[in-house]
Formats: structure tokens, sequence, C-alpha cells
């Protein structure tokens, strides 16, 4: 009778283990020790969430969780880009995380001199042309000094398949180099895969290795009714960011950008407006527009 009882329990424990290793089974033990454990991370402000340095955008979203995917939906010449670039430098500058940017749309120098207007206040266009005053070369020499420090790694191969994406971002995140992974954007991902298929490969590789992405996905003009695009490219994520300006107002420079935030699993949905800084291609807060 013992050895019967023996064998029964191996076999148990056995048939315990290989539903773990195959559809990841977890006991109610084991999922409320770890919530509760989370919990008071959060409490401690040591927890699994990263604020993307907008703290009205952050109010929403309830920041970036580790193993979701935020998608950034956008027109083109809508700001995305440059809201990509301002939470890899807001994360890397305000939280201490270290970021990897997927960049194939735009090589390296041109993220550089990007994240430099944005750092330092000097004109995009005069770093372009190398027209600076006198008084600005000191802030240049001091934003690359400082830029150069940051944790960030910029990857802009302009052909991305996503073996190779999966590839990169595990090791990064084994070698402690990446804490979030941000993606401009995601018609560049893959080759004939869908848009639906590339933003379930990224919910993979966000929950696999534990970490946040953040993916901008470009809205065709040609697309009339914005939300349902949205609804179907977007099925997988966990957040769903709509990122819209009037470019018809002011001759195409109005200010004010519109963050609405469609879906959103983990906080609210609403819309929030920030400033848009042409010259430094920078996003300011309502508050830091009133406080200069």
């Amino acid at each position: 009778m013992k050895y019967k009882k023996s064998h029964e329990d191996v076999k148990k424990k056995e048939t315990a283990a290989y539903m773990k290793d195959t559809v990841n089974v977890k006991t109610m033990e084991e999922i409320m020790a770890k919530y509760h454990d989370t919990v008071i991370c959060r409490s401690r402000g040591d927890g699994d969430l990263i604020g993307t340095g907008f703290s009205s955008l952050d109010f929403y979203i309830r920041g970036l969780k580790k193993g979701e995917l935020t998608l950034v939906f956008g027109k083109a010449a809508h700001g995305k880009t440059s809201f990509m670039l301002q939470c890899a430098l807001n994360l890397a500058k305000k939280s201490g995380s270290s970021a990897l940017l997927f960049s194939p749309e735009n090589p390296s120098d041109c993220v550089a001199g990007r994240l430099i207007a944005a750092d330092s206040g000097i004109r995009h266009a005069d770093l372009l042309k190398g027209s600076l005053k006198d008084t600005e070369w000191l802030g240049l020499s001091l934003s690359c000094r400082a830029l150069s420090e940051a944790r960030v790694t910029v990857s802009d191969a302009s052909y991305l398949p996503l073996r190779r994406l999966d590839a990169t971002v595990k090791e990064a995140v084994r070698e402690k180099k990446a804490d979030i992974i941000l993606i401009d954007s995601l018609e560049f991902l893959g080759y004939n895969e869908s848009a639906g298929q590339k933003v379930k490969a990224l919910k993979r590789i966000a929950a696999d290795c534990g970490v946040p992405v953040i993916c901008s996905c470009k809205i065709p003009h040609t697309e009339k009714n914005t939300d349902a695009y949205m609804r179907k490219t977007g099925e997988a994520a966990d957040t769903a960011i709509m990122i819209s300006r009037d470019l018809y107002r002011d001759n195409g420079r109005s200010k004010e950008t519109y963050f609405t935030v469609k879906k959103n699993r983990n906080g609210m949905i609403g819309c929030i407006t920030m400033n848009f800084d042409f010259d430094r291609l920078i996003y300011r807060e309502q508050y830091e527009r009133e406080t200069e």
C-alpha cells in the first residue's frame, strides 16, 4: 500500500510539473503571494511600474507595466517619433532606467540631433545647419556629455525581422541593458506579417522578457475609420494611445497635441493636451508652459 501511495504521489507531482511547463499553470497560493509582494514593492516606490516622465499621461495609464505592450497610434507628422524619443530621454534621465530604442526609420545621427535639441533647448534647425550662437556651443557640449552617459541603446537597422528583434531584446534584457523597449515604428517590423500578427509578437516578447514595450503605429491617411483601425490592430495590446493635432491650424504649427487613451487595462481612458515645441521637437505639459 505504501508503495502504491508513493507511486501515485510521484505521478501527481510529475503531472503537475508537466502542466506548469506546458501551459504555465499556477496555484492560487502562488498568484496571491506574488501579488502581495508586488503591492508591497509599489508602496516602496520600487514596483514593476515605470513612469513615462509625463505626469499627466502617467495619471491615466498608471505608468508602463513590465510585461505589457503600449501602442502609440497617429498619422504621419503628428508627433509620434518625438514622443518616443522624449520617453527614452525621460526614462534615462528621470527614472534611471535603461532603454533600448529600435529606430529603423531614423538613423542614429538623426536620433542624436533630436535628443540634443530636446535636452539642450537649441533649435533643431540650427543643429542641422551648424549655425549655433556663441552661447549655445557650451550647451551642445554639455548635452553631448550628458546624453553619452544616458542608459539608452539605439538600433537603427533598416530591416527588423521579428525573430531578430526577439533575440536582440532577450539578449539585452539578459545582460541588464534594457528595462524598457521602444520601437519606432510597427510598419518597419517583420516582412510579410500583418499588423495584428506583429502586435501579437510584440506582446509575446514583452511577456516573455518581463519588460514594458512601447511601439508607435502609423495610421494610413486613407483610413477613414480610425477607431476601427485601432481596435483591430491593437487588439492584443494592453494600452492604446492616439496622438493627434490640427495640421491645418496656424499654418500647420499648432502647438496643441492631444493624447487620447483609447484602451487601458490598468487605469482610466481619457484625453490630455500637451504643447509641442516645433523648434526643439519637445513636448511640454500644460503646467510647464504656464511656469515658463
